[in-house]
């Protein structure tokens, strides 16, 4: 049986590319490394404050275009 560190080692865990590009597009525009989780068809961002989980909110548009996230819906959580 192989151990479990081996299997692990193994995969490929590489984050999804809309991860990496709405990533990117924060750090550009707002100098913030962002959390972000996804969870079925949903991206969930969590930011600590509430002027710029509002910022992105309004931005929302702008940012499914640029980072190619038609497929999803973006969440926006105050950490």
């Amino acid at each position: 049986m192989e151990p479990i560190k081996n299997i692990l080692q193994s995969r490929d865990l590489d984050q999804p590319q809309a991860i990496i590009a709405l990533k990117k597009y924060i750090l550009t525009n707002f100098n913030y490394q962002a959390n972000i989780k996804i969870s079925d068809k949903n991206l969930i961002i969590s930011v600590p404050s509430a002027p710029l989980a509002n910022t992105l909110r309004m931005r929302q548009l702008d940012i499914i275009k640029r980072c190619d996230l038609i497929d999803y819906k973006l969440i926006f959580r105050i950490q």
